[in-house]
């Protein structure tokens, strides 16, 4: 979210009111997606045990909560990703 936050603080400064964009993205629901592993699919509050960390207490997968949550919406707007490429290197961080 760095060029967002910069986009809106730039816009502040200048005292735009109004940011307009064309057909460049889509708007996904977040609802869960930081409380939902996306290797099993449980979905539990506890396991985001804070800002950073996700520990799934049911499968015991452990990565960054926001790479858990991006990956849950990707997976939302692409649901025809394969198992196989949701267990590739996309996302488990190195």
């Amino acid at each position: 979210h760095k060029i967002s936050r910069w986009i809106v603080k730039l816009a502040r400064d200048k005292n735009v009111g109004r940011i307009v964009v064309g057909n460049m993205f889509e708007v996904v629901d977040e609802v869960y997606t930081s409380q939902t592993c996306f290797v099993c699919d449980t979905k539990d509050k506890s396991n985001r045990k804070h800002r950073g960390l996700y520990v799934c207490k049911h499968c015991g997968v452990v990565l960054n909560a926001d790479v858990n949550g991006a990956r849950n919406i990707l997976f939302r707007v692409v649901p025809s990703v394969s198992e196989e490429d949701r267990d590739s290197g996309l996302g488990h961080p190195r």
